[in-house]
């Protein structure tokens, strides 16, 4: 959900129950919510006022949108499209070797695949997207996939290879 959904559905909520958030709590609040779908948003907000005593939570909130996941596992299904950049997976990992560091730890991040959309509704507009030749261009390693299809494949020519 983006920042006018949300500041809409809290209004509602706030002249509904007749309380008042500073703009922190505001803030604190959305950051706590921003991956709940609008729609979803929205629903919560219908069924809490019409069950809820007192303001709600942000875990009410989590809660309503974990038990519709639960309740609704069919719409949380979604077609994804081959990608080659992830894979189909729609998030790219990759690392970053800290500049002067001595040691070799690399440092590992995540962001939404630029190359397609297969990243909406699992992770939220606010995580970074670029493709892996934007990574390379930046300098960041990209770390390679194993999609669940290819560590089957991998597991069978290991299989074959075994001796016994």
């Amino acid at each position: 959900m983006d920042l006018d959904d949300f500041t809409w559905g809290i209004n509602r909520l706030q002249k509904f129950y007749n309380k008042k958030l500073k703009q922190d709590q505001e803030d604190e609040y959305y950051q706590r919510i921003k991956s709940i779908p609008q729609e979803i948003f929205v629903r919560a907000i219908d069924d809490i006022i019409d069950t809820n005593k007192f303001f709600p939570t942000p875990g009410d909130f989590k809660t309503y949108w974990y038990q519709w996941q639960v309740t609704n596992p069919q719409q949380m299904e979604r077609e994804k499209t081959y990608c080659s950049d992830c894979h189909g997976e729609g998030i790219l990992y990759f690392n970053i070797k800290p500049k002067g560091a001595t040691f070799q730890r690399d440092y590992e991040y995540i962001c939404r695949c630029g190359s397609c959309e297969n990243w909406k509704g699992d992770v939220g507009k606010w995580i970074p997207k670029f493709t892996v030749r934007e990574l390379g261009y930046k300098g960041f390693s990209p770390i390679p996939l194993i999609t669940w299809d290819d560590s089957k494949e991998q597991d069978r020519d290991i299989k074959s290879q075994v001796p016994f």
